[in-house]
């Protein structure tokens, strides 16, 4: 079998692959300290993130597949490698997404710290509008355009409204752009 120049890719990936299980760890860890802090994400979330890990680190799932291609046209070596790495990381997820259900949900708030409770917004996915918005926000701000348009007539001339600044300009003699012929010619 001749080494093709893509094999050192698969060496990259079977390495990436490798890697994988102590950063799933690393995320566990992190998750962990999250909850010994009492910050962990919603429940949904949680049950989300346990179905997706589930679903990556099936026996077929994501890394299997991602392997597959190179069965028989890389050395048997590497295959080994690579198959090993993908089946590694499956595990890894698979462990993550025991871990959610089993750790994390009995910590988890029942209600996002976002949402129609907090924010006035639909859930996600809704097809229910959200409500208008009574307050403006900072201040005054749904009077901007307003604002501005007031400020701009008083630079051209202080103490003008809008309307005496556009009369003021249309009055005003301004160079007209002449068409230019091409090559500069007039």
């Amino acid at each position: 079998m001749s080494s093709a120049p893509w094999t050192k890719d698969w060496h990259r990936v079977a390495r990436r692959l490798h890697h994988l299980p102590e950063a799933m760890a690393g995320h566990r860890r992190s998750l962990r300290a999250g909850i010994a802090a009492r910050n962990t994400p919603a429940l949904r979330q949680v049950r989300d993130v346990a179905a997706q890990a589930a679903e990556v680190g099936a026996a077929d799932g994501y890394f299997t597949r991602l392997a597959a291609p190179a069965s028989g046209r890389v050395p048997p070596a590497l295959w080994s490698d690579l198959a090993s790495g993908a089946q590694a990381t499956a595990g890894a997820y698979a462990d993550l997404a025991a871990f959610p259900v089993r750790d994390l949900a009995p910590h988890a708030p029942r209600h996002h710290g976002v949402g129609r409770g907090t924010t006035g917004l639909p859930p996600a996915g809704s097809s229910e509008r959200a409500p208008p918005r009574t307050t403006p926000t900072r201040g005054t701000a749904r009077n901007w355009p307003a604002r501005r348009r007031n400020k701009t007539a008083r630079e051209i001339k202080p103490g003008a409204s809008v309307e005496e600044a556009a009369a003021l300009l249309d009055a005003r003699a301004s160079p007209r752009a002449t068409p230019c012929s091409p090559h500069g010619a007039r």
